[in-house]
């Protein structure tokens, strides 16, 4: 008899990790910004000894309790997924990998003397974790919309395994976003298009509905029009 309990010891496959990650790094990265190195690549990778070997069976005392780190030589955030148990382990290890691309690595060195539960970078990433449940209701929609209104993708998009460009117009009236997003992130109900050019200049999702709905109105008022 399978129990739900060893379902999800179980944990994650690779696809679903990285199906994670394309979702809610785009986000992370625009709230965050740039690293001190610019924008760190992620990969996935089974075992750190693995990796750090080149000896793809290898493993150590470590194995199955390191989740992630980032390595500042080549800017790489290294994700290892088959210790990724649910969504929340794969928000967590983003967050707090991407806080320490933003700390001076040769300070690291010194703060580790100091150890794990006091180093001041890692008291940092661990903080960084607490904002994780903000990240679970992210659609993919929210960091492919510039795409499908014909936008060039951001910095942030190209850096997504499955980066692809859309082929619908917005002026359809299908909406892009979650029920009540508008109201969520504070775009009046009927706000005007004077309203709404002020809004779009906002940045994160607010600015993306805002710019949304005024390519969408527009489009809609042409449409009439012509």
């Amino acid at each position: 008899m399978i129990r739900l309990k060893n379902i999800l010891l179980e944990g994650l496959s690779k696809n679903k990790v990285q199906s994670i990650v394309d979702r809610v790094f785009p986000q992370i990265a625009q709230d965050r910004g740039l690293g001190k190195q610019g924008m760190p690549k992620i990969k996935l990778h089974h075992d750190i000894y693995a990796r750090l070997s080149g000896i793809e069976d290898m493993r150590g005392e470590e194995s199955d309790s390191t989740k992630a780190q980032w390595v500042d030589e080549d800017n790489t955030i290294y994700i290892y997924y088959t210790n990724m148990k649910n969504e929340e382990d794969v928000i967590r290890s983003v967050l707090h990998e991407f806080e320490h691309t933003h700390q001076d690595a040769k300070k690291n060195e010194k703060y580790r003397e100091q150890g794990y539960d006091n180093n001041p970078y890692e008291i940092a990433a661990r903080n960084a974790e607490k904002k994780w449940k903000q990240y679970l209701a992210i659609d993919e929609v929210d960091y492919h919309s510039k795409l499908s209104r014909g936008h060039k993708p951001d910095w942030y998009q190209l850096h997504t395994s499955d980066f692809k460009p859309f082929d619908e117009n917005f002026a359809d009236g299908k909406k892009p976003g979650r029920k009540g997003i508008s109201k969520r992130v504070g775009i009046p109900k009927k706000a005007t298009l004077t309203q709404l050019a002020k809004l779009a200049k906002a940045k994160g999702e607010k600015g993306r509905m805002a710019r949304w709905q005024l390519n969408m109105r527009r489009g809609k008022k042409k449409k009439k029009s012509s």
